[in-house]
């Protein structure tokens, strides 16, 4: 996929180590939304996924509710996009993207994108309200033209590949940097006895902020999003014993 602009060009020039190839299945209403649904693929294959979507599905004997079912439970993640109107009702009941939603919702992540401002007919709203009630929670920005759409799935898809990929481990490397994290000095003759605990979370891999690949940002982490900080433990009441702790401190996920 290319593209001329040159921030995304920046953070497409650094995914080369941290990337999760992923099947996303475009979940929504095909009439009138075609922009949106394209605006979606675009920013799913900039980032090197693999789009699953109705229009694609060639000559099968399964129904098109049998096949579109079937790509739903094929994908890592479903993207789903709300607008105005909820869609032809099948011998369900339900639209065939209520269908899809409903399929997904217990099997795989759903970034959910609603259109807004928009008036949205009885059945919509009702499914909005669906949506946003299911108690698991899911991924939900709101979009008004492709242009936004396309920015937001870019960030959607990217916080989601974050949390599920991780780099390749090297027990050497983890070693070494717990080992760093030790007191080098030596104690005097006499000292009590001393008990060192160090913890290297990893493994590392570079990662690249979208709202900061114009700068070209890059940082290292552990994949678990641990951070390292010393500090010490209580001492005993009695003798020279000394005991210091290193804790991993789990760093609260900031905006992407």
């Amino acid at each position: 996929m290319r593209t001329h602009d040159p921030t995304l060009r920046a953070f497409m020039s650094h995914r080369a180590s941290t990337t999760c190839r992923m099947k996303v299945f475009v979940s929504s209403l095909i009439g009138g939304y075609e922009q949106y649904r394209a605006a979606v693929v675009e920013a799913a294959e900039m980032l090197g996924h693999t789009v699953l979507r109705a229009e694609d599905l060639g000559a099968t004997s399964a129904s098109p509710q049998q096949a579109c079912l079937g790509l739903v439970r094929e994908s890592d993640v479903v993207v789903l996009l709300i607008g105005e109107h909820y869609g032809a009702v099948q011998p369900s009941g339900l639209s065939a993207t209520h269908e899809e939603y409903r399929e997904a919702r217990e099997r795989r992540p759903v970034l959910v994108f609603v259109e807004d401002p928009a008036t949205r007919d009885a059945r919509q709203a009702a499914f909005l309200a669906e949506v946003q009630d299911w108690a698991t929670g899911h991924f939900r920005r709101a979009f008004s033209d492709a242009t936004s759409l396309k920015a937001a799935v870019v960030q959607g898809l990217h916080e989601h590949e974050l949390a599920v990929s991780h780099g390749s481990f090297d027990q050497a490397e983890c070693l070494d940097r717990a080992r760093s994290l030790l007191r080098s000095d030596s104690r005097g003759i006499g000292a009590g006895p001393e008990l060192v605990v160090a913890i290297a979370a990893g493994p590392y891999q570079q990662v690249i902020r979208p709202a900061g690949a114009q700068r070209c940002s890059v940082g290292s982490r552990p994949a678990a999003r641990g951070a390292l900080r010393p500090e010490r433990g209580p001492r005993p009441h009695s003798g020279n014993d000394r005991v210091r702790s290193w804790r991993a401190a789990h760093a609260a996920p900031g905006p992407w």
